[in-house]
């Protein structure tokens, strides 16, 4: 769940190649407006109360995005890895201040293209606009699934799933990092790796 899933995974690169061929030009400009971008560990790429402008595409590292409740402790709400889109869609789209944030726990490489260049883009091809909204397609659904597997599984079922499927993943993370996903302390993670 953590990761995108391989069906997934396909109708991105399927959009890319459907671009592709149904218009070099556009594909080979789309191309060219992506800019190159790195940070360290550590590092914010979306502040909370700041607009979001970018969209990336994280080519290397782990992101955690996250959200402060009122009184100030703060949730991971999800982690993107190689191959996953990262943004804060309302903010991106609206051009309103982020109320989530995105932070590099690994030194982290990426692509990203801003919303004034997407737009622009968008104008001058029409295939370059449906590529974008079938992209927030996917990304709903994504978004969707997400959150049945935070609402309908516990912390236990969702930490045996990620076991399951992605186990690779959690020894790139973090544990308290994986706790605070899970909502739960450091010692009941503990616990249900112990007996996991």
């Amino acid at each position: 769940m953590i990761k995108r899933s391989e069906k997934m995974q396909y109708e991105f690169d399927k959009l890319l190649d459907d671009l592709k061929n149904e218009n070099g030009t556009a594909f080979n400009e789309l191309q060219s407006i992506f800019r190159q971008g790195s940070c360290k560990k550590g590092e914010t790429l979306i502040e909370i109360h700041k607009p979001c402008t970018n969209l990336y595409w994280i080519t290397s590292g782990i992101v955690k995005q996250y959200q402060d409740k009122e009184d100030g402790t703060r949730y991971t709400k999800w982690f993107v890895f190689e191959g996953d889109l990262l943004s804060s869609p309302h903010s991106f789209k609206f051009g309103d201040p982020s109320s989530e944030g995105a932070e590099a726990l690994e030194d982290c490489k990426f692509m990203y293209i801003s919303r004034a260049d997407g737009d622009a883009l968008c104008e001058k091809y029409g295939c370059v606009n449906t590529f974008f909204r079938l992209l927030a397609e996917l990304y709903f659904i994504e978004a969707n699934a997400r959150v049945f597997f935070m609402q309908a599984y516990s912390a236990k079922e969702k930490y045996d799933h990620i076991m399951e499927h992605n186990s690779h993943m959690l020894l790139r993370l973090p544990q308290k990092e994986i706790a605070s996903f899970l909502g739960i302390r450091k010692e009941t993670l503990s616990r249900i790796r112990k007996y996991s």
